[in-house]
């Protein structure tokens, strides 16, 4: 997805939906919100492409990317004015892939491409293309990032480089933050202080206002993020954007900076499912933070737990830390944390909080200020094991310090199944985060509690299909796998038995020798998961024909037997020396 600075548009074509790959060309625009589906004729319906906006020719340029008949090295552009596609057809050009990452660098007019795979193993190479001469060129830098898919690239105007991060390498998900100088033809490892955490499948965009690269979502090895960062160049350094109101987690989302409404738009991607929402992004200056909101204190033995949740606002600069006040002096300066337990108090007296965030800017206003009593009272919980895949069976332990007379325990598990054993187990059956909850009362009344969080994944599973399974020379084969399981999206290898691969979900095969082969296919889930299921495809000569006229030679085999038998019938009742006397 790319803005079209003449037709003030956001330009998106073809993706995965739920039905596959489309090749529908879309167009968006903000001062209106709405989206408008062009009909143009193009290119095939694929995913995995690449596309930038070359702003000197005042067109989109797409190139790649994976369609129902393979990996494509086609060059395309689209004119959103004279809504045409055209197939540029250079004849050089880099060879097919998806996953590669584009950008356009108006100072030398020229594009930039870096990366992707091919069908057997990821890319390394570095590509610029030139439309007035419509010719690709190789640069081979001599130093340049790993071979990787799933990266993104950005022009920095101010800085005249092209700015790539993350991606996904041999060795698992990336995070190095690369720039590249077309003049010099270098790329260079910034190696930042601090930065996102690797993946894959992420976007980016230039914000020009601002001066400043934005990053969103991804797919990290805990899953897909919502996170939002932003690279400044001149520092070299990252800052993480902090909103509560945001998209959803996702990896493989669409992102374009529209430049006259000043906003970073970005539409769909893949998280719990296949995704079709649009959300803007404007980059503001920053300023104090919002008041954290529900400040809670939960009282124990000569001490109190205080817990709160993010500020709405987060004043457009990330949360360095937070300032806790007890009775109206300040107590502790915190980190990034959500939670504070204040120790060494007196029992049966009431203290008085208040929460505080704090930016780069300064310090916003507080909390709700509340009152707490500590008591005698005093619960700890563990859980074995906190993480693993379903059905999963926990045993969960308690202690319980001090009150007085009998205690009452309850137990829930954060999925509507509660006990009121002090130890007890439980089966969850399917994926998801469980905070499992204590809560105590002693004979007083008095009651005091914790809480522990349990991760449960499906198991990753798989059965894979062929239609036909067996049949004669030549065979074409239709595979596919049913995945269950494990956390989505999900990337797949193909071995036909025959040498070849596919990494298509949904592949189709041409058997041209005969022979019984075991096809394997091994899926990855985006925990690094993996499954491999095998189904075996028979692939036989045809049947043989008699010479000549090409008539089967089991008919006249039929007749002659037919025949010999009329023969012998007619000798055993003596028809044939009646004849011969007859005659």
């Amino acid at each position: 997805m790319v803005y079209d600075a003449r037709s003030d548009r956001v330009v998106l074509f073809g993706g995965t939906t739920p039905a596959g790959y489309t090749d529908e060309t879309w167009t968006y625009d903000f001062s209106n919100n709405s989206w408008t589906l062009r009909g143009a004729t193009g290119p095939a319906a694929r995913g995995g492409h690449a596309v930038a906006y070359d702003s000197r020719a005042g067109v989109v340029v797409l190139f790649g990317g994976s369609t129902a008949s393979g990996l494509s090295r086609t060059t395309w552009t689209y004119d959103v004015g004279t809504n045409t596609w055209t197939n540029q057809n250079p004849a050089l050009r880099p060879g097919a892939r998806s996953g590669h990452a584009l950008a356009y660098d108006p100072r030398v007019d020229r594009m930039i491409l870096f990366g992707g795979r091919n069908v057997t193993d990821l890319k390394g190479e570095t590509y610029a293309y030139d439309l007035a001469t419509n010719a690709w060129a190789s640069r081979s830098p001599s130093n340049a990032p790993s071979s990787r898919m799933g990266h993104a690239m950005a022009y920095d105007a101010q800085a005249d480089r092209v700015v790539l991060f993350g991606g996904l390498t041999a060795g698992g998900p990336d995070g190095g933050t690369w720039t590249y100088s077309f003049d010099s033809n270098v790329w260079t490892d910034m190696a930042p202080a601090t930065a996102p955490r690797a993946r894959w499948n992420h976007s980016m965009a230039y914000d020009a206002r601002a001066g400043r690269v934005l990053l969103f979502g991804g797919l990290m090895d805990t899953g897909p993020t919502n996170e939002t960062w932003t690279y400044d160049f001149e520092t070299n350094a990252w800052t993480r954007l902090e909103s509560i109101v945001g998209p959803r987690p996702r990896a493989s989302a669409a992102m374009a900076y529209d430049e006259r409404s000043d906003v970073a738009l970005v539409f769909g991607g893949n998280g719990s499912a296949v995704l079709g929402d649009t959300w803007a992004y404007r980059f503001h200056a920053a300023q104090p933070p919002s008041a954290p909101r529900t400040l809670r204190a939960s009282a124990g033995d000569a001490q109190v737990q205080l817990s709160w949740q993010l500020p709405v606002e987060d004043g457009y600069s990330r949360i360095m830390h937070y300032r806790v006040y007890r009775n109206g002096s300040l107590l502790v300066e915190l980190g990034e944390l959500l939670a504070h337990r204040d120790t060494g108090l007196a029992n049966g007296v009431g203290y008085v909080y208040r929460v505080a965030a704090v930016n780069a800017v300064g310090e916003g206003p507080p909390s709700a200020e509340v009152t707490a009593f500590p008591a005698s009272l005093r619960v700890t919980v563990s859980a074995s094991p906190v993480i693993g895949d379903a059905p999963l069976t926990v045993h969960f332990t308690s202690a319980v310090f001090g009150g007085i007379g009998n205690r009452a325990y309850n137990w829930t598990f954060g999925e509507g199944n509660a006990s009121a054993l002090a130890n007890p187990s439980h089966t969850y059956q399917t994926q998801g985060s469980y905070t499992a909850t204590l809560v105590v009362t002693d004979g007083r009344g008095v009651e005091a509690g914790n809480a522990t969080v349990v991760t449960v994944f499906q198991l990753l599973s798989a059965r894979p299909t062929a239609s036909p399974a067996s049949g004669f020379l030549p065979l074409t084969v239709s595979f596919r796998a049913y995945v269950s399981g494990g956390v989505a999206p999900y990337v797949f290898l193909w071995g036909f038995g025959d040498g070849t691969t596919s990494a298509e979900p949904e592949p189709t095969h041409t058997y041209r020798v005969a022979g019984s082969y075991q096809v394997v296919v091994t899926i990855w889930d985006s925990r690094g998961r993996a499954v491999s299921e095998t189904i075996r495809v028979g692939a036989n000569e045809p049947p043989p024909r008699s010479a000549g006229s090409g008539i089967p030679l089991w008919p006249a085999f039929l007749v002659g037997v037919v025949v010999l038998a009329a023969i012998g019938v007619f000798w055993r009742r003596g028809w044939f020396r009646r004849i011969l006397r007859h005659r």
